[in-house]
């Protein structure tokens, strides 16, 4: 079995897992009061509408994405069959077009989870619709993920990892220099200091909304909790590694 088609049937199983815990979760979430204040947040039309949306991010976001990351494999497989002046631009205009693509990839899944997640309404009459372009695109985009990852991988044979396995991101890291671990420490600190600047922005925000909208405490839970759970893990790390 080659390499692609093992990775397919890796991901099938691993999608069909996470469908059956998503399920399982908003069932259980759904019977705890806390979690319905949103709904008297007057999104009907939104809902109603939200199997459009999730087209248009199919034509916006992903399969742009496919079409960069088979554009950047072209570019890719020009330079690694001849080395000259010109194959060298080729490879470099390859790995932006990949980044690209990364960018795509990354938007598409973010904003199809949560408009699967407003799809999943009783007032949407297009469910099936719905649930049928959530699970094939982003399959499709999980794959393309993975696409680029062995791209990368064959433009840079040190990049070591399956992108396919759950030991993935500490292999992959492991294998990189010393420069590019850096890049991705100063990418995390960066990160890091502005989501906290974001919730410190966002609790306030959150809890005027409550008292104009009168929405309940989901959203600041929501935020307080994603914030605790940042900021336990940050600071659980930095004590480990020193």
């Amino acid at each position: 079995m080659n390499k692609s088609i093992r990775d397919v049937f890796k991901l099938l199983f691993i999608l069909c897992g996470g469908v059956i815990v998503g399920y399982a979760a908003s069932m259980i979430v759904s019977h705890f009061s806390i979690f319905t204040g949103l709904n008297s947040l007057n999104i009907n039309f939104l809902i109603e509408q939200i199997i459009w949306l999730q087209v248009a991010l199919v034509f916006i976001l992903c399969l742009p994405a496919i079409l960069m990351t088979q554009k950047a494999k072209q570019f890719l497989k020009e330079t690694n069959q001849n080395l000259d002046i010109e194959d060298d631009f080729k490879g470099t205009k390859g790995s932006q077009i990949l980044f690209q693509a990364m960018i795509f990839n990354r938007l598409y899944i973010i904003l199809s989870f949560m408009a699967y997640g407003l799809a999943t309404d009783p007032l949407n009459d297009y469910i099936l619709g719905s649930t049928l372009i959530f699970i094939g695109f982003i399959f499709l985009n999980v794959i393309n993920e993975v696409r680029i990852i062995r791209l990368v991988q064959m433009q840079d044979p040190m990049k070591k990892g399956d992108p396919t396995s759950m030991k993935f991101n500490k292999e992959y890291f492991s294998s990189l220099d010393e420069a590019e671990k850096n890049q991705v420490y100063q990418a995390g600190h960066h990160t890091f200091m502005f989501m906290d600047m974001v919730f410190i922005v966002l609790i306030p925000v959150a809890f005027i909304i409550k008292l104009i909208f009168d929405i309940g405490n989901t959203m600041l839970l929501t935020i307080g909790l994603i914030w605790l759970i940042q900021s336990i893990v940050y600071f659980y790390y930095s004590k480990r590694i020193v």
